[in-house]
């Protein structure tokens, strides 16, 4: 009896069974496409994003197509997005403890600026942990998309498709390591670069595309001092999680969630 093919679908015990969670994860993508887009079209307008300070009416239009073809696809899975809070759900009684966080775009008061680098972040929790994390940066400084991906159980941290290797173990700062920051720290050079000394700080404008940077290795770490919600992190948590890091809060232990509703979280490094 001829042994299956290395590369064929079926294993020498029959069918290999599909990646846990790669359908979440295809249907994730596919609406932080459609949602970076929408995203994209609004910063090219000619008169810049509309809204006023942290608020655009693209973030609305954005949270409302994920929320729509997140629900059709698993209805049972509970909820959580920045813009609307109304429509947030718990987990259904089929949905195994998941939970979807969303923040359609993560950098939103820099975006109206007209700087790049917001992002969509989509993450799935189960039972407060996360599993799954999708992030799109629509509008990437260096042109262009720029997508990170990961799933518990289907395959390595991707970034635009391609596998990105496991970063070697480390600690502490060195000579030549970026240190990715808020974009405010820009008003502060001096007072950052004594703190983060020897490494060097790069200002970025979405905590989201920092955690996804970080993930692929770009940078040896990044923080915020600003209080966080879910919604701000969990996509960007996962993706640490596929690269074998952390993301601990500042008092010290790894941030963790509410398995359903809305989790503060606080400054986080």
């Amino acid at each position: 009896m001829a042994s299956a093919h290395p590369n064929s679908p079926d294993g020498p015990n029959g069918p290999t069974p599909p990646a846990r969670y790669a359908r979440e994860l295809e249907v994730a993508v596919a609406a932080a496409r459609e949602a970076a887009a929408l995203l994209a079209a609004e910063f090219a307008r000619e008169d810049g994003p509309r809204g006023h300070d942290d608020k655009c009416p693209a973030d609305d239009e954005a949270e409302e197509l994920v929320r729509r073809l997140l629900t059709a696809a698993f209805p049972d899975h509970g909820l959580v997005a920045e813009e609307d809070p109304a429509q947030d759900r718990p987990p259904g009684p089929g949905g195994g403890g998941h939970a979807w966080v969303i923040d359609p775009n993560d950098g939103t008061k820099y975006f109206r600026q007209g700087r790049r680098g917001a992002a969509v972040s989509i993450g799935l929790l189960r039972d407060g942990l996360p599993v799954l994390g999708v992030v799109l940066a629509h509008t990437a400084p260096t042109g262009g998309e720029d997508l990170f991906t990961w799933a518990e159980g289907a395959g390595p941290l991707r970034r635009n498709g391609e596998p990105v290797p496991a970063a070697p173990a480390r600690g502490g700062l060195r000579a030549g390591d970026v240190v990715l920051t808020s974009a405010a720290a820009q008003g502060w050079p001096l007072l950052n670069a004594v703190l983060l000394d020897p490494a060097r700080f790069v200002p970025c404008v979405s905590i989201a595309y920092r955690l996804a940077l970080v993930a692929a290795g770009e940078a040896a770490g990044t923080h915020s001092l600003q209080p966080l919600d879910g919604h701000d992190v969990a996509a960007g948590h996962a993706l640490l999680r596929g690269a074998g890091l952390v993301l601990l809060a500042l008092e010290g232990g790894e941030v963790r969630y509410q398995p359903a509703g809305r989790t503060f979280v606080g400054p986080v490094v």
